[in-house]
């Protein structure tokens, strides 16, 4: 039998991947149908004044923050979180605007009212929390940007502040393996940016499927982030190289 020539074999390989490329597309939603909303899991819904798909902004899902005290995610604390169950590699892209109730144009000015991605083991409970984030906000002692990672309820976070500009951006973060890496593109930025503190987690103690979506922060007054997200896209990366091939471009 004639064995098939080395172009061949690459192009069954490369056929082979499309399957894996697009494993999570599916999963994405680009929220111009409010009937959506129904193929997400909410979990801590009563922490939110407003949840909803292509109403209170048309093509976003728009969450609102309820003013409750220590209302985000930091040691055995949560915030609203809206999300699916993702098993394996994976990376999620979302483009969001992080402003206030009162103007979503302005950025919101209370410590930590941010939004973002949440990563979480779906096995966690009280004094057992284990989770990754990212998101973009009002931080400590300015605008910024937040990576945390949570074990056991006990959270350790990273904040870079960014420039005061238009209050919106594009997130993404991926798995390959127990390995996460963060990457974004602010409206100051002219493309995708890795995060480098730190580069990635790695988290050896996550299974294999795992919660994955958005969230609100609102830690201390005033408690007024609004978030409005212009879509989530699923894919499901072999490397990080396919992480950012198989993100947006612009």
């Amino acid at each position: 039998m004639k064995k098939p020539s080395a172009r061949r074999r690459i192009t069954a390989l490369l056929l082979s991947l499309l399957p894996l490329a697009a494993a999570h597309a599916t999963e994405s939603d680009e929220f111009d149908r409010p009937e959506t909303l129904s193929t997400w899991k909410i979990l801590d819904q009563d922490k939110a004044s407003g949840i909803d798909i292509d109403s209170s902004r048309k093509g976003h899902l728009t969450l609102q923050i309820k003013d409750l005290n220590d209302n985000g995610w930091y040691m055995n604390g949560r915030g609203v979180f809206v999300f699916k169950e993702i098993q394996g590699n994976f990376a999620a892209e979302t483009k969001l605007r992080v402003g206030r109730i009162s103007d979503a144009g302005q950025w919101p000015r209370g410590l930590f009212n941010s939004a973002g991605f949440v990563v979480r083991d779906p096995a966690s409970t009280s004094g057992k929390e284990n989770w990754i984030m990212v998101n973009i906000g009002y931080q400590y002692a300015g605008l910024g940007r937040e990576t945390k990672t949570t074990r056991n309820s006990h959270s350790e976070l990273n904040l870079i502040d960014i420039p005061t500009t238009a209050n919106t951006g594009k997130l993404l973060i991926c798995r390959v393996g127990n390995i996460f890496r963060m990457y974004h593109w602010l409206a100051h930025e002219t493309d995708w940016v890795a995060e480098d503190t730190p580069r990635e987690f790695k988290r050896d103690d996550f299974p294999a499927t795992v919660q994955v979506g958005l969230t609100i922060n609102a830690y201390e007054t005033p408690r007024e982030t609004l978030a409005e997200f212009d879509y989530v896209r699923f894919s499901k990366p072999i490397s990080f190289d396919d992480c950012l091939s198989n993100a947006s471009k612009e």
